[in-house]
């Protein structure tokens, strides 16, 4: 996506709010679609996918930027083009069940940006029981 469309979709969120950051898959078995590729998907689904981000306002809810990547994209590349597009913004992270690296919650932390993720019972992420 351009520069100036995230600048205009920026301008819709206050400077001060937080903007959460979403990302899914969409299967296509078209042969067109030169963004579907195959990618990692939790259902293990080698058909060709495309990613969809989006980014939305926590005050206002509306839609504050909308990105299409290919499918193989890594999921912590997609996560880095979002951070650097919005530098000096408050952010957060939704996460699916499908997330698998975590080596990004450890990045996320160290730069205090908010996520939101579902951990595994054994994650080395989730604080030792008593």
């Amino acid at each position: 996506m351009a520069e100036e469309t995230y600048e205009l979709f920026a301008k819709l969120s206050p400077q001060a709010d937080m903007l959460f950051y979403d990302l899914t898959s969409v299967l296509s078995y078209s042969k067109k679609l030169s963004l579907a590729e195959r990618g990692y998907n939790v259902e293990g689904d080698l058909t060709g996918q495309v990613k969809v981000a989006m980014a939305f306002s926590t005050s206002t809810w509306l839609p504050i930027a909308v990105d299409v990547f290919y499918g193989s994209l890594k999921e912590n590349k997609d996560s880095q083009i979002f951070v650097e597009r919005f530098s000096g913004r408050e952010l957060g992270f939704v996460m699916d069940r499908g997330f698998s690296y975590y080596k990004l919650l450890l990045d996320l932390k160290a730069e205090n940006i908010h996520y939101i993720v579902p951990l595994k019972k054994n994650s080395k992420l989730l604080p030792s029981s008593c």
